[in-house]
């Protein structure tokens, strides 16, 4: 239940940067700098955020929410448009 609101937190940023990515041109460091900015307000709690993304029950979703975030920051950024293989 608590890693149900890690998730919709982790899928709301990745989205907004997605959407912000597609409207400006940003290298990787910027749009990292970006997303990472969304954690800011949460620091003191994120350690919490992390230890149920990374709980065995969870940790299949979190990597696919990083490895959707990894593809995005690729493919605006680097413009990489090589055939993702999962």
């Amino acid at each position: 239940m608590e890693y149900d609101l890690v998730r919709f937190f982790l899928t709301d940023a990745n989205d907004e940067l997605e959407t912000h990515l597609a409207k400006n041109t940003l290298n990787v460091e910027a749009a990292l700098e970006y997303r990472l900015r969304k954690v800011v307000p949460y620091v003191p709690k994120f350690n919490e955020a992390l230890a149920y993304a990374t709980s065995p029950e969870n940790v299949s979703e979190s990597m696919r929410l990083l490895l959707h975030l990894a593809d995005s920051i690729a493919h605006h950024s680097m413009k990489d448009v090589s055939t993702d293989v999962s």
